[in-house]
């Protein structure tokens, strides 16, 4: 009997030592994942700092941007990465230039967002000539076509106020039924319509 009890007993300290080792392990994983998590988080917040402090001497040094500028020189960025040493881990930091990208939304003036930005538009205008120059495919399209029409889709107004032939506004978009945002676009679901 005493040989049952004693067996009984060591079962049930061996089954709570077992909860008990998995409940220790799941807090110290736990703990782990929320000193990375802080720590990544500190680490991502100094790289946003580097680069704020990075265009903001730029700004107060010079008037003009270019990517000759040390904010765009990765081994000056290095440079300054190396000045902030992290234990675990290491912070990469690019900066680029939204500014030379095609901004969909700037095709028109805000905020009243009838007339075009004419520097965005002839931007759209070559970008699409070559795209269209290019591709066999595309030979039926012209490129006013295609900028009237996204034009049409972000004009605040939907009032046939510009484009003519090539436009696009709500009646245009009749079959299937639905109606032109007049508004900016935000996904790339809206600019495939």
């Amino acid at each position: 009997m005493a040989l049952l009890v004693t067996l009984t007993i060591i079962t049930v300290l061996i089954a709570v030592a077992l909860e008990m080792n998995r409940k220790t392990r799941s807090v110290v994983f736990s703990a782990a994942a929320s000193r990375d998590r802080i720590t990544l988080s500190h680490m991502a917040s100094s790289g946003i700092e580097i680069a704020k402090a990075m265009l903001i001497t730029d700004k107060n040094n010079s008037n003009h941007d270019s990517l000759q500028e040390e904010w765009a020189d990765p081994e000056k960025i290095s440079e300054i990465l190396q000045d902030i040493p992290f234990e675990d881990g290491t912070i990469k930091l690019t900066i680029t230039d939204e500014l030379g990208k095609i901004q969909i939304n700037s095709l028109v003036t805000y905020p009243e967002g009838h007339a075009f930005n004419e520097s965005q538009r002839d931007m759209w205008h070559r970008f699409l000539t070559l795209l269209i120059s290019q591709n066999e495919s595309l030979e039926d399209l012209e490129p006013d076509m295609i900028i009237n029409s996204v034009k049409d889709w972000i004009d605040s107004g939907d009032d046939e106020a510009i484009t003519g032939l090539n436009g696009a506004e709500s009646d245009y978009y009749q079959e299937p039924p639905m109606f032109a945002e007049t508004a900016r676009l935000f996904t790339l679901a809206n600019l495939r319509l």
